[in-house]
């Protein structure tokens, strides 16, 4: 999990805690007793092989740990409360102290942790929802760097987690972690625990998993599609695309494995569907080091005709932003002409939408094609509603035909109502009376 959405979520969790502030004892020493025995197996510290019971120093020493760490994560939310009253939780401050405790929680062993979670649970003065905040906080710190601690947090504290929206979430980032490094093992966890946790029916999680264990396996990624039974298949492969969306070699790998299964596919409908959703993922993960980067790895895969167009159906202003204009090019030097309207008008559709003074400008030095026509067409028809004479003068650089034809008319449909004066001008200027 990224550590800006830890850091928004810690902002968010941490401060419906302030019920920690009311506690200023722990759990009798009776309470406490059962759950640092069961701790201290979990630690390592097993009872003699004569059968002994944990040693009364033993408990004293584990049952002090337990009480220091609850103190202290009691103690530091108190702290950031403070910052709250006198910094506002927008503050330098307030952000430097929910680091703090993010980092005091992740830097728990496991079976530290598991005692003061469960103290905290065993302590009437907690409310349930501070305990369910501290519990998905401290999961969180896990999900990555220790996803089988991160399970088994939420396996054990399931019942703290189970009002939690967030449960899913996490359960879903720990698999896909896991699956990166030990697919075989992700898979046994759902099955030991899909009874107990309904969210794993979920297409997302299983998604997550399969987009885990794509980062190093992608022929093994596209097979667990299969396996783990998905209803819209679409979701995983949209997963796996993204995975591969980090280098020229790491897309070389996605690639060869989608076309290997893509011809293990009968069903030609289902293997259509998996072919355009995939290339239009990649249309929608470009390459970051540009447009040239990206066409180049195009041309070494000798993209087909129906790889080209479905890749083409995919791009978007918002993933090709500052090179829109040379990805028109593209476009009109790689499709049909009669291929090219379409993705071209969505394109500059989108551009104009957001900054119609840089569409209209790359417009005007773009060298005249039947690419530039069709993205004169869209502009002319975005801009229509509230320039509408700029859209005219553009519709007037469009040769005599068909298209001209059209591109009037959407700018007289398109006209501001709140000038029919303008409108009916218009329209007798171009014969639509």
């Amino acid at each position: 999990m990224k550590k800006s959405a830890v850091i928004s979520l810690i902002i968010f969790s941490l401060f419906a805690v302030p019920c920690l502030l009311q506690q200023r004892s722990l759990s009798s020493a009776q309470a406490s007793y059962q759950t640092l025995e069961v701790a201290a197996t979990k630690l390592g510290i097993r009872p003699t092989t004569d059968g002994a019971r944990l040693t009364r120093a033993q408990r004293e020493d584990l049952e002090k740990q337990a009480r220091a760490q609850v103190a202290e994560v009691s103690a530091m939310a108190v702290k950031l409360e403070e910052v709250v009253k006198n910094h506002g939780r927008n503050s330098d401050e307030y952000l430097k102290q929910s680091e703090l405790l993010m980092a005091k929680l992740e830097g728990m062993a496991e079976s530290s942790l598991r005692i003061v979670l469960t103290e905290l649970r065993r302590n009437p003065q907690i409310p349930e929802k501070s305990l369910r905040e501290i519990t998905s906080l401290a999961i969180m710190q896990r999900v990555t760097a220790a996803p089988q601690s991160a399970l088994g947090v939420i396996h054990e504290f399931s019942d703290v987690l189970a009002k939690s929206d967030l449960r899913g979430d996490l359960i879903s980032e720990a698999l896909g972690s896991l699956a990166a490094l030990q697919p075989a093992a992700a898979l046994e966890w759902i099955a030991q625990n899909a009874s107990k946790f309904p969210e794993l029916a979920d297409d997302k999680i299983s998604a997550e998993v399969i987009r885990g264990a794509a980062k190093n396996d992608p022929r093994g990624a596209f097979k667990l599609i299969a396996q783990m039974k998905l209803k819209d298949p679409v979701v995983a492969v949209k997963a796996i695309i993204e995975a591969g969306n980090t280098s020229a070699e790491t897309r070389n790998s996605v690639l060869s494995a989608l076309r290997e299964h893509l011809g293990t596919l009968t069903d030609p409908v289902d293997r259509e569907k998996i072919r355009s959703s995939a290339f239009g993922s990649l249309a929608e993960n470009i390459d970051s080091q540009g447009v040239e980067a990206m066409v180049g790895w195009i041309s070494k895969s000798k993209f087909t005709a129906e790889e080209t167009m479905q890749f083409a159906g995919g791009l978007s202003y918002f993933s090709t932003r500052q090179d829109t204009g040379r990805w028109v090019e593209w476009l009109g030097k790689n499709l049909p002409p009669e291929e090219i309207s379409k993705p071209v008008g969505e394109l500059i559709g989108e551009w104009t939408q957001q900054d119609y003074r840089g569409a209209g400008t790359w417009l005007a030095s773009a060298a005249e094609s039947p690419a530039k026509q069709a993205a004169v067409h869209a502009y002319a028809k975005a801009v229509a509603e509230y320039e509408p004479k700029v859209a005219e003068q553009w519709a007037m650089t469009l040769p005599a035909g068909p298209l001209k034809d059209e591109t009037l008319r959407v700018i007289y449909r398109n006209w501001p109502s709140n000038d029919p004066h303008g409108a009916s001008a218009f329209a007798t200027a171009h014969g639509m009376n």
